[in-house]
């Protein structure tokens, strides 16, 4: 099941990231994927630092920027798209340059060699995000998917790491409700109905009546000429 984070701005809240989860050296080659739904305001910080430099943010509503640890920026244009959630990517593959795509268009390339260092999602030195919503993080360092962060719960406290098991930790103010995780129909299989009973979520069986008793159920779904098993 598939969770997207509402996070609004209120209460200095933010994700504390486990020290080294996110860092990248100097030259080493990386990914990052993340998709997001921005609203037409600037300073939206994704990731960034408790103090100094380092950040990766949209520090207007039609520019993103990749801060390196020693404060050095390459900017590239961000499309003003507040309504979608829309698929960013960052990546420096031959050592010294960064490129910036959206939802898979053409990318747009920068210089940028240097290291980054972070250990906040959601703020940096300068203060918390503007408010968005996110469905999840993927980080790749030297072609090796190192980290995947999602809540797939619709609970909790955490952005879970489904790959490196080091999972964002949130900080601040947060509803009590967990109104927080939105969830969204992400396109995967139908794995059954499911009920939360008090502690997690677990299977609903289906059942129809066959004129004496209730039976299984068998779900179908039309192929185009017949109904077949999903």
């Amino acid at each position: 099941m598939a969770y997207f984070l509402d996070y609004v701005t209120a209460g200095g809240k933010y994700f504390q990231m486990p020290s080294g989860s996110a860092d990248i050296a100097a030259g080493q080659n990386f990914e990052l994927e993340f998709v997001l739904r921005r609203f037409n305001v600037t300073n939206t910080r994704f990731l960034g630092r408790a103090s100094s430099s380092g950040a990766i943010r949209f520090p207007t509503s039609t520019t993103f920027a990749v801060v390196n640890s020693a404060n050095a920026s390459a900017n590239f244009t961000a499309p003003a798209n507040y309504t979608d959630f829309v698929k960013y990517r960052v990546w420096r593959n031959d050592g010294a340059n960064v490129n910036f795509s959206v939802d898979d268009g053409a990318p747009q390339t920068g210089a940028q060699a240097g290291g980054f260092i972070f250990n906040r999602f959601l703020a940096d030195a300068s203060g918390v995000s503007a408010s968005c919503q996110c469905k999840y993080i993927k980080l790749w360092k030297d072609g090796v998917l190192t980290n995947h962060w999602e809540n797939t719960t619709g609970t909790g406290t955490q952005m879970t790491d489904l790959v490196g098991g080091q999972p964002f930790n949130q900080m601040g103010t947060w509803p009590a409700d967990d109104s927080e995780w939105v969830f969204y129909d992400d396109g995967g299989a139908v794995t059954g109905l499911q009920r939360h009973n008090g502690s997690t979520f677990v299977g609903v069986g289906i059942k129809r009546w066959n004129g004496s008793a209730f039976v299984d159920a068998v779900l179908k779904r039309w192929n185009g000429s017949a109904f077949v098993d999903i």
